[in-house]
C-alpha cells in the first residue's frame, strides 16, 4: 500500500464524521413535550370536554373561571350542556367509522354533566338549610349576649356596692320586714298570715 493510499484511508473516517449530521435531531424529540405542555396549559384555561375518536379529537370548549360560588358553578354546567347539545347536533358530519365511538363518548359526558347538576342541586338545598340554621343560631346568640350583658352589669353594680334591687323592691322588702318581724310597732296593723286563720 502506497503512502497516498494510507493517507486516503486515514482521512476517510474523518470525512465520514464530518459528513454525518448532528445527532439525528434529538432536540426535536425533546421539544415535543414542551409543545404538549403548552397545549395542555392552554386547555386548562378553558374547560374542554374532549371526545377522542380514532385519530381525531372533537373539543367542546367553554370559558372557565375559578367558580367559588354555586351560581357560577351552575352557569358553567349550563355552558357545558349547551356545548354538548351543539356537538350532538353536528353528529351528521362525523364519518361513519367514528360515529359509534363519538356517540358513546357523548353519552358518558352527558352522564357526568347530569351527576354534576345533581350535586349542584344538593348543594343548593344544603346551603338553604344552613342559612336557616345560621339565622336561628344568630338569634340565640343575640339573646345570650343580651343576658350576658345584663348579668355583667348586675355583678358590676354589686361589686361597686350598688343597690341589689330596685327602689320598689327595697320599699316592699322594708314594709314586709316591719309587718312580719315588728308587729308591735303598729298596734292597729294586721299581720297578713294571721288573718288567714
Amino acid at each position: 500500500m502506497s503512502s497516498s493510499e494510507q493517507r486516503d484511508g486515514a482521512a476517510a473516517p474523518v470525512s465520514e464524521a464530518e459528513a454525518s449530521p448532528e445527532p439525528t435531531q434529538l432536540p426535536t424529540v425533546a421539544e415535543e413535550p414542551a409543545e404538549i405542555g403548552a397545549s395542555t396549559s392552554t386547555c386548562s384555561d378553558a374547560a374542554t370536554s374532549t371526545v377522542a375518536s380514532s385519530g381525531s379529537q372533537r373539543v367542546l370548549a367553554t370559558p372557565v373561571k375559578s367558580s367559588p360560588s354555586l351560581a357560577e358553578f351552575q352557569e358553567h354546567l349550563s355552558l357545558l350542556r349547551e356545548g354538548l347539545v351543539a356537538t350532538e347536533n353536528n353528529l351528521d358530519s362525523v364519518p361513519p367509522e367514528e360515529y359509534r365511538e363519538l356517540k358513546t363518548a357523548l353519552l358518558q359526558v352527558s352522564k357526568m354533566i347530569s351527576q354534576m347538576e345533581a350535586v349542584a342541586e344538593t348543594l343548593g338545598e344544603k346551603r338553604h338549610n344552613l342559612r336557616n340554621e345560621l339565622r336561628t343560631l344568630q338569634d340565640e346568640n343575640a339573646n345570650l349576649q343580651g343576658a350576658l350583658v345584663y348579668e355583667r352589669r348586675k355583678s358590676q353594680s354589686r361589686g361597686r356596692g350598688g343597690p341589689l334591687c330596685t327602689e320598689g323592691e327595697a320599699y316592699r322588702f322594708r314594709l314586709l320586714f316591719l309587718l312580719y318581724l315588728h308587729p308591735l310597732c303598729f298596734p292597729g296593723a294586721t299581720v297578713p298570715h294571721c288573718t288567714a286563720q
